[in-house]
C-alpha cells in the first residue's frame, strides 16, 4: 500500500516567515510595552522593550514603527539621548503618533523633538512648576519656544493636560505654558478631544486657553474634573457650536466618570445654562443614564385584571 509522503513545501508552511505581517504586527504590539507603563526600575534579567527588535530583520522592520509610536520624555538626559537618535535618523520621528511629556525640565530639548515629530496626533503634557517664585528670562524663553513648537503640530487630535497637587495654575511657569497653549490651540485645526485631568479654575491664563478652545472648529468633547461650584470656564466652553460632550471625570484618571452628591451645587448651577447642561448630559454617562431611566407608572388600581380576564377580553375582540 502506497503511503503518501509530505512534500518539503508543506513542511515549511509552519514557519514564522509564513505568518501574515498584519497578524505579526498585532502580536508584536502586545509584546512591546508602552513607555507610559514603565514606572519601576528594571530588575536584573528583565526583558527590555527592544528585545523584539533583535530577533530578525523582519521583526525589526515591523516592530520599529510600534516602538516609536509613543514617546515619553521623563528626564533631560533621556530626552537628550532620544533627540540625538531622532536627529541622526529622521525617519524614526515619522512613526511617532503620541508624545508624553512628564517633566518641565525637558522643555529645552523637547522643543527640538516636537519639531522632528510632525505627525503627532496625541499630546499628554504634565504641568510641573518649580514653585511660586519668579521665572528667569532663560526659563521664560524656553517655555515660549516650546509652546511655539507645539503650534507646529498640525495633526493634533487629542490633548491631555495634567498637574500634580503641588502645582498651581497661578505659578509663573505654569501661567506661561498655559498662555502658550492658548496660542497653539489656534493652530490645531484638527483638535477633537481635550482632557483637563485636574480641577479647572478660572484664572487669566486659563481664560485665554478656554477662549481659544471655544473657537476650535472641530472640538467635540472636553473632559474635566467636576468642580465644587460652577465657574466661567465651563460656560465659555459650552459656547463652542461644535462641542457636544462635556465629560465629568475624577482626579485620579481621565477614564473614571463620577457623579456624586458632593457636587450638587455645580449641577444645580449648570442646569441654569441650557447649552452647558445639554453638553454635560450627553458627555457624562451616569447623568445621561439617570435622565433616561424612568420607572413606569403603575396603572390605576381599578384597571388591574388577572391574566384569565385579559385572555377572555382578547377572545371577545377576535370573535366575529
Amino acid at each position: 500500500m502506497h503511503r503518501p509522503t509530505r512534500s518539503p513545501r508543506a513542511a515549511r508552511q509552519n514557519t514564522i516567515s509564513t505568518i501574515p505581517e498584519e497578524l505579526l504586527e498585532r502580536i508584536l504590539a502586545l509584546c512591546i510595552e508602552s513607555p507610559e507603563q514603565v514606572s519601576s526600575p528594571r530588575v536584573p534579567g528583565a526583558v527590555y522593550r527592544t528585545a523584539p527588535l533583535l530577533v530578525c530583520r523582519r521583526f525589526l522592520r515591523i516592530a520599529t514603527p510600534l516602538f516609536y509610536h509613543t514617546l515619553a520624555l521623563r528626564s533631560p538626559r533621556q530626552a537628550q539621548r532620544l533627540y540625538y537618535t531622532l536627529a541622526s535618523n529622521p525617519l524614526l520621528a515619522t512613526f511617532t503618533r503620541k508624545l508624553v511629556i512628564q517633566s518641565s525640565d525637558v522643555h529645552d530639548v523637547s522643543e527640538h523633538i516636537v519639531r522632528l515629530c510632525r505627525d503627532v496626533e496625541e499630546l499628554d503634557l504634565l504641568l510641573v512648576d518649580g514653585g511660586a517664585g519668579d521665572v528667569s528670562d532663560g526659563d521664560a524663553a524656553r517655555v515660549l519656544r516650546f509652546s511655539r513648537a507645539l503650534g507646529t503640530l498640525g495633526r493634533i487630535r487629542s490633548v491631555t493636560l495634567r498637574k500634580p497637587a503641588s502645582t498651581y495654575l497661578t505659578h509663573e511657569r505654569t501661567r506661561l505654558l498655559l498662555e502658550g497653549l492658548a496660542d497653539a490651540v489656534k493652530d490645531w485645526r484638527n483638535l477633537e478631544l481635550l482632557t483637563f485631568a485636574f480641577r479647572l479654575s478660572s484664572t487669566p491664563s486659563t481664560d485665554l486657553l478656554i477662549g481659544a478652545l471655544a473657537k476650535s472648529p472641530r472640538l467635540h468633547t472636553v473632559r474635566a474634573v467636576m468642580p465644587t461650584v460652577l465657574n466661567s470656564c465651563f460656560v465659555t466652553l459650552s459656547t463652542n457650536p461644535t462641542l457636544r460632550n462635556i465629560e465629568l471625570i475624577t482626579d485620579e484618571t481621565p477614564s473614571g466618570v463620577i457623579f456624586g452628591t458632593g457636587n450638587g451645587l455645580f449641577l444645580k448651577e449648570a442646569r441654569k445654562h441650557e447649552r452647558l447642561w445639554a453638553c454635560v448630559r450627553r458627555g457624562t454617562y451616569r447623568l445621561c443614564a439617570r435622565g433616561r431611566t424612568r420607572t413606569p407608572r403603575p396603572p390605576p388600581l381599578g384597571s388591574r385584571s388577572s391574566p384569565r380576564k385579559a385572555w377572555a377580553r382578547s377572545r371577545r375582540r377576535r370573535a366575529p
